[in-house]
């Protein structure tokens, strides 16, 4: 299964009900093919299984369904046609928005990324006509549509209010759920994980970079570096993702809210986490609007961190006098060599003096001359 699912990142203009555009040369080498070959149009309509009608429409507006494509490609044996596509559309042609980029599609992260914020804030309308809209801050909604732009799309929607949110383009959607095999929302929080485990590491990430930035409670007014995460009371998911963090040694600890609760991450799990997005970056993926707010948390987990190793050596330093140099004594000099880290060492090697003899566990004997344990 995990082979079949890496195997199959790539796809087909067939993969996905729609129509292909192509351009003037394309178009041009496929009728002169069919009415060499066939000459009529009842021949060409019972060869390719189509209405009559068929090549007045083709000759017209260039259009053409997948399925139909697919066949042509079969009968001309001719699989450049598939670069010929200068726009794909995933519907009747109208009212979809059109795909410019280049077949066959490598579903990248990054198309897992967008697939996956239907996850958080965003929702696919379960029904005959699917739809998947994200809501967000409209400021997180323009970041999105530049993104989905970069990826090949000609989107221009307008964004007024966040309750109104974006529509993703049904092709995001399809070939989310090509891959996937994955319809709605109840799919997705069931087998998301799992799935994207089989896909590989950085769809993972993928998956981790878009939950994030739709869930996490960040508080932007605090300056330390709390951050939570939630899904609305979906325990069940929160536990299979917290595992998901486990296995990429994210540190979490679970934040008691009632009788439901939440993720929240420690300074440690942090750090990773800002290792991780780093890592996505050669795939375009970022936390969007959040990832500015994020960043600070992530520096200030840092300094945090850091802090918390050179009290830790501190202490290791001062329970180590204790230890070896009971009624000893001992020179500042040979205190500092205990110190792995030279970070700042002449004042916190003092300090830690002060303290020590604050607690009667040193005396001064001369300057830079201690006697360790003397009034203990």
């Amino acid at each position: 299964m995990k082979n079949q699912i890496k195997n199959k990142t790539l796809i087909f203009p067939w993969d996905i009900n729609g129509y292909v555009k192509l351009n003037s040369n394309a178009k041009t080498k496929i009728l002169d093919f069919l009415i060499n070959t066939h000459g009529f149009k009842s021949e060409i309509s019972q060869t390719l299984n189509v209405p009559r009608y068929w090549i007045y429409n083709f000759i017209r507006n260039d259009k053409i369904d997948t399925i139909t494509f697919k066949k042509i490609l079969n009968l001309t044996k001719d699989s450049t046609l598939i670069k010929e596509i200068i726009q794909f559309n995933d519907d009747n042609g109208s009212s979809s928005i059109p795909f410019k980029g280049k077949f066959p599609i490598k579903y990248d992260p990054l198309w897992h990324f967008i697939f996956c914020l239907s996850i958080g804030d965003g929702h696919i309308n379960k029904g005959n006509k699917k739809q998947f809209s994200w809501y967000q801050k409209p400021t997180g909604l323009k970041e999105l549509v530049k993104l989905i732009n970069g990826m090949g799309f000609k989107y221009s929607p307008k964004i007024t209010t966040c309750k109104r949110g974006i529509v993703i383009p049904q092709m995001i959607r399809k070939a989310g759920e090509f891959i996937t095999k994955l319809g709605n929302k109840n799919e997705m929080t069931e087998n998301i994980i799992t799935i994207s485990s089989k896909l590989g590491k950085d769809y993972e990430i993928a998956l981790i970079a878009a939950f994030l930035m739709d869930e996490a409670g960040m508080g932007q007014l605090k300056n330390n570096s709390e951050m939570t995460l939630h899904q609305e009371g979906n325990l069940n998911f929160l536990d299979d993702f917290g595992r998901l963090l486990n296995k990429f040694k994210i540190g979490w600890s679970r934040n008691k809210k009632g009788k439901k609760w939440n993720i929240r991450f420690n300074t440690g799990g942090i750090i990773k986490l800002a290792e991780l997005l780093e890592s996505a970056k050669k795939y375009n993926i970022s936390l969007l609007h959040r990832q500015e707010i994020f960043q600070k948390k992530a520096q200030i987990a840092i300094k945090t961190d850091y802090k918390s190793i050179l009290k830790l050596e501190s202490r290791k330093v001062h329970n180590y006098l204790l230890n070896n140099y009971a009624g000893k004594v001992i020179t500042l000099n040979q205190i500092r060599k205990y110190y792995k880290s030279n970070y700042n060492i002449s004042s916190r090697s003092l300090k830690l003096i002060e303290d020590m003899k604050r607690k009667s566990e040193l005396i001064i004997i001369s300057m830079a001359k201690y006697k360790i344990g003397d009034e203990r």
